[in-house]
């Protein structure tokens, strides 16, 4: 809700009725905005004049020198800042006059259509005002900021708005946040209408959009073009212009391994290679919800595109967007070559995880590429730091390092994405390069780089839990990963020399301890098997690793708390006839001779005639059983002291049922305790 000043909406009217009021008048109103959003007649009518709309445009897409901007005039800081943004947020507002006015729908405010019961694809339906705008060609010589003898008099003004992408890079950013919001808004509005300017009279305008991606706002909008993201997008199939939507992507694929101006900066080329990526991601992520995804995206996947994929990945300057995309790829072959047979129905709609491995062919080129890859990913991780990175960097404990690198970071991701597809081809390339030997021998040489460590593990922890068994047999018998871990934390500290002498533990030791505890905990009967028969893991097991178990999983504060207050859900125990008996004795205060007792509780025994059971009921209903004979007893709390039966309960409303031993529980789960206790 927008509150503005209870005065500011008489003076816009007095400002609305004369005719010759400046446009920046209007704009200095506070409630201009929100009068916009409540459908103000007069001021609508007031913006929708040529000459205003005009500025309203200028305002977000030229800089303040191109719409005579003087930094002596007083209202400076307005032309700067406070006009672009209101101007936008007026532009932004999916309002019928204004939106059909500016994509020249209408000419004038009384031609609005309230309905869209009209063909917007077909130019012979739209007005000449908009018709004569569509004859515009862009002229990449023309100065940005003045009018171009190519833009005929009456253009629709999103002819104007759409030049704001026909200047060399870098744009503003901040007009093109304002851009994309407005653009965001004409497509979700009229896409039909919108997209036959992008895709047809403007293509070339649509195209410099990508160079332009390194704006997120641009990426953003960009983004949603390319999958026409309206679901009331109402062309034919033949209209949803594939094609021109492949040749973006096709550029943007491109932006990532050339600079596609050379205007641009490091920096922003930087952001134009990842925006790009995020976008060829998310077409791989989201292909079956896109209009034709799967064409779109057997584009993307042609041998030529994995092959630049796959290798571009050793080039530090395209690894960090490349590494995106091949973590997508990864997670997207998984989903569609796991096998799904043999589940039901349900499972297959509400499929998330993979069942199983996914199932490659021999010659898939996917496969192929990640197989040559892993022999290069190892080349990559064997140089030596100083040769990468030459700077020494001091530490707080007196020594110093050669930095490991972000782009082989990204290597050792993408490493545990090939891991994570489990194929018998890929495990075994990894055990014939010695690639597991070389990640234990990274966490050595990098001995303060936590994050390495981290990544490593998590590549470990995956082989040992899901891999293949020759993956595991790889890992405990090359690359002897029960002696690696046994040998490196028989000293776990190190002296420093720092201003504080001492003792400082080494950063991989947690993560190998945690290794440990995971190869003990492991289910696969290959790895239990190299555990049992190296009688050192055994020692070190029940030695050192247990001491640090048991000091990392204490109790700190002494043993929990009891909460005597909490009210159990209810649930249904088996219990047969002996224990029964015990509980109703021993478990239950004794009633008889007990006042106090009865006054609190109210006992009734109950002949099940019906099903000629038995059961002790604590609560409302009684238990069905399947016992020959027998009495029931009910016990209903009326307030007072707490009944407990092994644990901490309180009983007045809850459905908590202690019944003879039956089939099925209350809830249809079978039970099989071996005491009363070991119910709760």
């Amino acid at each position: 809700m927008n509150f503005v000043p209870y005065n500011s909406v008489p003076i816009l009217e007095e400002l609305l009725s004369k005719p010759s009021t400046p446009l920046e008048e209007v704009l200095d109103c506070d409630c201009v905005v929100s009068e916009v959003r409540n459908q103000n007649k007069k001021l609508i009518n007031y913006l929708a004049i040529p000459d205003n709309f005009e500025k309203l445009i200028s305002y977000v897409t030229k800089i303040p020198a191109d719409i005579g901007y003087n930094p002596l005039d007083s209202h400076k800081e307005q032309k700067a800042n406070k006009y672009p943004f209101i101007a936008s947020d007026i532009l932004a507002i999916d309002n019928d006059v204004l939106c059909q006015y500016f994509l020249g729908l209408i000419s004038e405010p009384s031609q609005v259509h309230i309905e869209d019961n009209y063909n917007v694809d077909d130019c012979d339906n739209l007005s000449d005002y908009s018709r004569t705008s569509l004859d515009y060609q862009s002229n990449e010589s023309h100065d940005h900021g003045k009018h171009s003898d190519s833009f005929e008099k009456h253009a629709a003004p999103i002819t104007e708005f759409l030049r704001f992408l026909d200047q060399p890079a870098p744009i503003n950013l901040t007009l093109a946040g304002y851009f994309s919001k407005i653009l965001k808004t004409l497509f979700f509005y009229k896409p039909a209408v919108t997209g036959k300017y992008l895709f047809v009279k403007y293509h070339n305008l649509l195209e410099k959009m990508t160079i332009h991606a390194y704006s997120d706002n641009i990426q953003e909008i960009l983004g949603i073009i390319i999958k026409l993201d309206p679901s009331h997008f109402k062309t034919p199939q033949a209209k949803r212009y594939l094609n021109e939507r492949m040749d973006l992507v096709r550029r943007l694929i491109e932006n990532i391994f050339e600079k596609p101006d050379q205007t641009l900066d490091d920096c922003s080329y930087m952001n134009l290679q990842w925006n790009s990526s995020v976008i060829i991601s998310t077409i791989i992520s989201q292909n079956a919800i896109i209009v034709n995804g799967k064409q779109i995206l057997q584009n993307i996947l042609s041998p030529e595109n994995l092959h630049k994929f796959l290798r571009g990945v050793f080039d530090t300057s395209k690894i960090n967007p490349l590494s995106n995309i091949i973590l997508h790829l990864c997670e997207y072959y998984t989903q569609t070559k796991s096998p799904k047979k043999g589940l039901t129905l349900l499972d297959l709609t509400n499929f998330t995880n993979n069942c199983g491995a996914p199932e490659f062919e021999d010659n898939d080129p996917f496969l192929l590429e990640v197989l040559e890859s892993i022999e290069g990913i190892r080349n990559c991780l064997e140089i030596e730091n100083n040769k990468l990175n030459p700077t020494n960097i001091p530490t707080q404990f007196g020594t110093s390092y050669f930095a490991f690198g972000l782009a082989r970071l990204k290597l050792l991701e993408v490493l545990h994405a090939f891991v994570k597809l489990r194929n018998e081809k890929i495990d075994t390339k990894i055990s014939t390069t010695k690639l597991l030997e070389v990640l234990l021998n990274l966490m050595l040489k990098n001995p303060w780089n936590d994050v390495l460590h981290s990544t490593i593990i998590k590549i470990l922890t995956y082989i040992i839990n899901f891999s293949s068994d020759n993956l595991k047999i790889s890992l405990f018998t090359e690359a002897n990963i029960l002696e690696f871990i046994i040998t490196n934390t028989q000293v776990p500290e190190i002296q420093i020399k720092s201003k504080t002498s001492g003792k400082v533990q080494k950063a991989y030791i947690s993560h190998l301890l945690a290794l440990a505890n995971v190869i003990n905990n492991s289910s696969s009967e290959v790895i239990q098997g190299y555990c049992t028969q190296n009688a050192q893991w055994a020692e070190f097991t029940e030695g050192y690793l247990s001491s640090v178990n048991e000091k990392n999983n204490a109790i700190i504060g002494g043993d929990p708390v009891i909460n005597t207050n909490f009210r159990g859900l209810p649930r249904t125990v088996m219990c047969d006839e002996k224990e029964l008996e015990d509980m109703i004795e021993n478990r239950i205060p004794n009633i008889e001779g007990n006042e106090e007792a009865k006054s609190i509780y109210k006992v009734e025994e109950i002949k099940d005639e019906k099903n000629h059971g038995q059961g002790l009921h604590i609560g409302l209903g009684l238990v069905e059983s399947q016992s020959p004979t027998a009495e029931s007893i009910t016990i209903t709390s009326t307030g007072g002291p707490k009944l407990g039966f092994g644990f901490a309960a309180e009983f007045d409303d809850d459905d908590v049922e202690l019944a003879p031993k039956t089939p099925t529980s209350n809830r249809g789960n079978k039970f099989t305790p071996d005491s009363f206790e070991e119910c709760f």
